[in-house]
């Protein structure tokens, strides 16, 4: 998987690694645990207006999986900025930022199913308060 993933990022200012740290503050954050175990799409929009796409599978929050395409039946997908990883990595308090990216919809996130719809609007609900 490692391998895969480094070659789809290949045309974007995020790596493999920034990847995993992004997807463990969102795990991390309440109602955030449900997407520990699914199949999850991300959306890169990169610096030039293209988007770059693909589907990751989580098994106990560790990357167990990787598609060169999103997945047609996805738990989960998250669409933000190539640059918006980085200021969520290098700020003061990461989890912080992430949440303000969250609530300010900078980064978009979207439930496959009806249920997960439902957990997103959980997820949604329960940042207000941290």
């Amino acid at each position: 998987e490692g391998v895969k993933l480094k070659y789809l990022l290949r045309n974007v200012d995020i790596d493999k690694e920034q990847i995993k740290e992004f997807l463990s503050f969102i795990i991390g954050l309440p109602g955030g645990s449900s997407i520990a175990n699914d199949k999850i799409n991300l959306y890169i929009i990169k610096e030039d207006g293209t988007v770059q796409s693909f589907g990751i599978r989580l098994q106990n929050g560790d990357l167990v999986g990787v598609m060169d395409k999103p997945y047609e039946d996805y738990g989960f997908s998250f669409t933000f900025g190539e640059k918006l990883i980085n200021k969520i990595l290098t700020a003061e308090d990461p989890k912080e930022e992430a949440v303000k990216a969250l609530m300010s919809k900078d980064i978009k996130v979207k439930g496959g199913s009806l249920f997960d719809r439902i957990k997103v609007f959980f997820l949604k609900l329960f940042l207000r308060f941290v």
